[in-house]
Parts: structure tokens; sequence; C-alpha cells
């Protein structure tokens, strides 16, 4: 039996559709932003580039893709899929094997630049935003971040950048085909989600209701006109991790990719300049697939942390256990209470009942470790 079923509403009043997130943006735990041209037309050829690889026969993606034999989940580096779901690519180094290279393909440069302009950008966000919010020193948070801005050339840290491509569901498929990605929080400290077509839901706790946040339609109609769906859309969302250094101030956000078969992506691209990456990627997209980039800014792993640093009036006197003494420490805490996405869904499943079985890990820096919370694993969304 097939259902029917709509978008949710649109994103809500206090989205701020500006360069920085609004006011509304640390008890929401995201926020849709008016990106940098230079970040926007960086992305911008980075989806040309992912969308002519996702396209490359599965042979040669495979070239990519991390041995069956090592400790690390699919999804940790390279090339993966999840059969009815999603192909993934995820980068972590420029001179990686699992990155692909020219000159077949051009999609590491233009990884390097998206990288750059994407962590740049959250550091600014860190520093002019959540920093000030929080009554703390300009820059206390610059060690955690810093070594993670740029794209490293061979010794990868803990941030990423991921390009998907979606499998939209058939028309008059069940509602929960359409879920891709279930509900989860990311890991980190941000991560910017960059898509050209609906998809991204986000939870608005102001309404205990989803949000379809890419879709700035507000009528059927107007989810069809190209005018309305064709721009890229950028959303920022908060990760557990600043979560459990701003004491909760930041609130880790709540989000899955559900896609809708009544929808269909643009045909052409809205780029403001013409270039000829633009009209190709243009042709390229498909009413099967959705594409999104995902830039997620981790802490870097081995930094000490100190409490006392970030404790203020606004946030109170933060602490953490004893055994958490770095980065690395916390990201292991929350990460251990957390199952992948990005795996199949028979490993979720494992993983999940492996969860259920551990000990409740301390109050202090629980995570809000619900069933359908804390789903974010090692190689989140």
């Amino acid at each position: 039996m097939t259902t029917s079923y709509a978008l949710p509403p649109g994103p809500p009043p206090g989205t701020s559709f500006a360069p920085f997130p609004s006011p509304k943006f640390p008890a929401r735990g995201w926020d849709v932003i008016q990106p940098p041209d230079a970040l926007h037309d960086a992305c911008e050829i980075l989806f040309y580039h992912a969308a002519k690889f996702f396209a490359e026969d599965t042979a040669y993606k495979k070239q990519f893709a991390l041995p069956t034999n090592t400790e690390y989940q699919a999804s940790e580096e390279g090339w993966s899929e999840v059969p009815t779901e999603k192909q993934l690519l995820t980068l972590r180094t420029y001179e990686s094997p699992y990155t692909p290279k020219e000159p077949e393909s051009e999609i590491r440069e233009a990884a390097r630049d998206a990288w750059k302009e994407a962590g740049w950008w959250i550091h600014s966000v860190v520093r002019d935003v959540v920093e000030p919010a929080l009554g703390l020193p300009e820059g206390v948070f610059d060690e955690l971040i810093l070594p993670c801005v740029e794209m490293p050339a061979s010794e990868s840290v803990a941030s990423l950048l991921r390009m998907f491509r979606y499998e939209r569901p058939p028309p008059g498929a069940d509602e929960d085909r359409g879920v891709v990605s279930e509900t989860h929080k990311d890991l980190g400290l941000m991560s910017l989600v960059i898509g050209h077509s609906p998809g991204l839901e986000v939870w608005n706790p102001d309404t205990d209701s989803w949000f379809s946040v890419e879709d700035r339609g507000q009528s059927p109609a107007d989810r069809q006109d190209e005018s309305v769906m064709g721009a890229m859309t950028a959303t920022l969302v908060i990760g557990q991790t600043l979560q459990a250094l701003t004491n909760g101030r930041f609130v880790a956000c709540r989000h899955r990719v559900r896609l809708h078969p009544s929808i269909l992506p643009p045909t052409t691209s809205s780029a403001s300049a013409s270039s000829s990456a633009a009209d190709e990627l243009a042709s390229m997209f498909s009413p099967s697939h959705r594409y999104s980039l995902v830039f997620t800014l981790r802490a870097h792993l081995p930094t000490p942390l100190y409490p006392q640093l970030y404790s203020t009036p606004v946030t109170g006197q933060i602490k953490f256990p004893d055994r958490i003494k770095t980065a690395g420490d916390l990201y292991k805490h929350i990460s251990g209470m957390s199952w992948n996405v990005n795996i199949s869904v028979e490993e979720r499943r494992k993983q999940e009942e492996q969860i259920k079985k551990r000990k409740t890990l301390d109050s202090g820096l629980d995570q809000g470790a619900g069933k359908s919370e804390v789903v974010a694993g090692k190689a989140e969304q």
C-alpha cells in the first residue's frame, strides 16, 4: 500500500537568509544562511565535479573505496554506497589514495577550494557569533579550529568534506522510503550543508515539528517553480561537540534527509554568474537524485580541553569527567553513544543494539541519547 505525503512547512520566522546566523540560531541549532560569493562559487564548481564523479561506472568509483579488511567503516573515507539510499564520497586529505585525482577528475582541486572557503567562514561564525554570545574572549576556540579550516595535504584531521548523491523514491512510494538519512545529530562543532534541491529537514523546538529547510516555496506551484527552487541553499547546523563545550547554550540540531517524489530538482542552474561549469552541472541533475555537499568542522583531536577557559556567567561552570582531557576524548565519548547513518541498514541496527547494551555515561556530557536522536556515528552526515 502506498501513501501520499506533503512537504512539511518551509523555514519558520527568524530564519536569517543572511551571511551570519540569526539570534535564534543557538537555541534552535540551525539556520539558513546566504553564503558569501567565494563560498557559493566554490561549492557550485564542486557540485559539478561531484555530479561527474557519481555518474562514472561503479568499477571506476570502487578504486576509491576503503578495503573491507580495515578497521574503518566504509563511509570514513573515499567512495561508498547504501543501496536504495545514497552514494557518498568522503574526502579527508588532498594526497589520499581515496581522493580522485587529475587527469581523470578535477574533484580534489575543487574540494580543496570549497573546504577552505567553508572552513574559514565557519571560523568567522565562531569568532563573530559564538564567542561574543557566550562572553568569551575572541579566539578562545582557535586552537580547536585553526588546524582544520583548510584541507590537509596528507595527514588527516577529524574534519571532512562529503559529497552525496541521494536516490529519490519513485512516485507513489511509502513515506518511509523517502528517508535516505535517518534522524541524527552531527558529532562535530558545526556542519555546513549545501543543497541544490529540497531534502534536508530540521527539527524546530519552538513548534515541535519538522521543517523542510531547503524548500523556500510555500505552495505546490512555488515548489515546482525553478525561480524559487533553483537557488543553492546553505544550512548551518550545530553539532554535539559545540553543545558540550558551551554547556548546552548552543544546541545540537536534530535533522534528517527525506526526499519527496513529487518535487523535482531544478532543470537549470540559478547561479548568478553564467559559467560553463554551472551550465553543465544543470544538465547532470535528474529527477531521480538529490545532490548535496556537507563540510563538517570538528575540533582538532589532540587539543587539550580546559573547561575553565570556556566557562562564563553565560555558560555557567563547564565540567568534564576526569577521563576527558582532550578534544579527541570528547569526540570518542560522543561517537561512542552514536551510530552511523551512512552505512547499511543492517549495520546501523547492529550498532544501535550495541549502544543499548552500554551503560549510560555521566549526565554532564549526555547529548540527549534517545533512540531517535543520537544516531550520527563516526561518519556523520
